[in-house]
């Protein structure tokens, strides 16, 4: 459960729609905007869904295998780890003054 739950938290930050560096992202109509010049944005919902489907599908999966816990436990952490450390660092770290 608590793999599904931090690749659910990866999923929930990978951006659904990006632009180029420098181009401003109109989140309403998926387009970007550098000046007069508009242009469609690069669509990451499939990756979204990619993440969020397959870490359901494994944590459930491994939920119900006991067998290989010495594996399966350190990989979990890992992932509650990761996911939950990017969720922090993108709503509480990168908000602050350096």
């Amino acid at each position: 459960m608590i793999f599904a739950i931090g690749t659910t938290l990866v999923a929930m930050r990978i951006p659904g729609h990006t632009c180029p560096e420098g181009v401003h992202l109109n989140p309403i109509f998926q387009t970007c905007i550098d000046g007069a010049r508009r242009f469609d944005a690069t669509s990451w919902v499939w990756p979204k869904r990619v993440v969020l489907l397959a870490g359901i599908v494994v944590g459930f999966t491994a939920m119900r295998s006991p067998l290989h816990v010495r594996l399966t436990a350190p990989i979990a952490a890992l992932a509650w780890f990761a996911g939950t450390g990017w969720l922090l660092y993108d709503t509480m770290i990168t908000g602050l003054p350096r």
